[in-house]
């Protein structure tokens, strides 16, 4: 992952020109006579790690602890980071990989909530697609993808870290023996498979669903999230919700406040009894059919968690080792990389 201290306010413009702004559920506030805090969220239209924050909003979570909140949109985690980094968001959810990469390179990020205890991914196949390896064991069976296209959300992300890990796994060079693919989030993402463009990806919800089990366009190899790939993965966590440190120490009540919303709305959304209405909720922010996220949310619910393993997280830390982007010297402590605020969600 490249170091985000080199991006250029440019991009964060760019990055800017991208943003949606969704309106916030109305609902009795429970923040009595103290201000209104007004806070930036940064995620993915339609995707399962922004749901919590699309969950909120419609609840009125937010406004009920006191946030004026407004979600913005994006392609890709580094964007996201040019933009926070120029003061253009307060928060966003992205994957922990990511966090520790760019801290390695002098960023200084921390951790607020978490929200997906999973790694998020599933290696995928076009149908169709000649796999003359295909029933052998991992890693031999990903001899495959030798000379094929890959898509990514964008080159140097944690999607393209983790593919380059099974690469190698299986005797592969990155760099020579497949083609990568910039295909964005997953509405261009699924574009992109469905029309060819791509032979495999690393896909991530509601990408799986759609192209795996509602439409049939793909097989699975292999699935991080059942721990498939490394053992590192049964015990990981994919994506948090993080700020920039200077801006928890001038905030901290703001995220504060951010850190018992996303409790609050992971509770909710474990609960069987909301499950109908959870449905409706993504429906109405992401186009899909009902059929497709039902399926998605059954599979997926039970990953969310707002309590941070620091065993898990550590896992994240050895991971990132075993893929290059950080040196052991650079493996952060737990009650470290999350702000202080938030060690009341700690567990082992």
């Amino acid at each position: 992952m490249t170091g985000i201290a080199k991006r250029t306010l440019v991009a964060a413009a760019c990055g800017l020109a991208m943003m949606l702004v969704a309106g916030a559920g109305a609902a009795p506030t429970q923040a009595g006579t103290q201000a209104m805090l007004p806070i930036k969220i940064g995620g993915f239209k339609g995707s399962l790690i922004s749901f919590p924050a699309e969950v909120a909003m419609k609840k009125g979570f937010f406004k009920q602890h006191g946030l004026d909140a407004s979600l913005l949109y994006f392609a890709s985690c580094p964007d996201i980071f040019n933009v926070m980094l120029s003061g253009g968001i307060d928060s966003a959810s992205c994957p922990l990989s990511l966090v520790m990469a760019d801290n390695a390179k002098g960023f200084h990020l921390r951790l607020v909530t978490n929200n997906i205890a999973a790694q998020e991914y599933t290696l995928i196949a076009r149908k169709g697609l000649s796999r003359p390896n295909r029933d052998k064991p991992y890693p031999q069976n990903l001899l495959d993808l030798k000379g094929k296209v890959i898509g990514v959300t964008v080159r140097g992300s944690d999607v393209e870290n983790l593919m380059r890990f099974f690469l190698k796994k299986a005797g592969l060079d990155p760099d020579t023996d497949v083609t990568w693919l910039s295909v964005g989030g997953p509405p261009t993402a699924i574009a992109a498979f469905k029309a060819g463009r791509v032979d495999y990806m690393a896909a991530w919800e509601p990408e799986q669903t759609v192209l795996v089990s509602i439409d049939k366009d793909a097989d699975v190899i292999l699935d991080t999230r059942k721990g498939e790939g490394s053992p590192l993965f049964e015990n990981y966590i994919s994506n948090m919700t993080e700020a920039q440190a200077s801006a928890l120490a001038k905030s901290p009540e703001k995220f504060a406040r951010l850190a018992a919303v996303w409790a609050e709305t992971i509770a909710y959304m474990k609960d069987p009894s909301h499950f109908d209405e959870l449905v409706d909720i993504f429906s109405s922010t992401s186009g899909l059919g009902k059929p497709t996220i039902e399926s998605m949310l059954k599979s997926n619910l039970r990953y969310f968690d707002s309590t941070i393993s620091c065993g898990s997280l550590n896992n994240v830390a050895k991971f990132e080792v075993d893929v290059g982007d950080i040196t052991k010297d650079k493996i952060p402590s737990c009650k470290d990389l999350v702000w202080s605020g938030s060690h009341k969600y700690l567990a082992p």
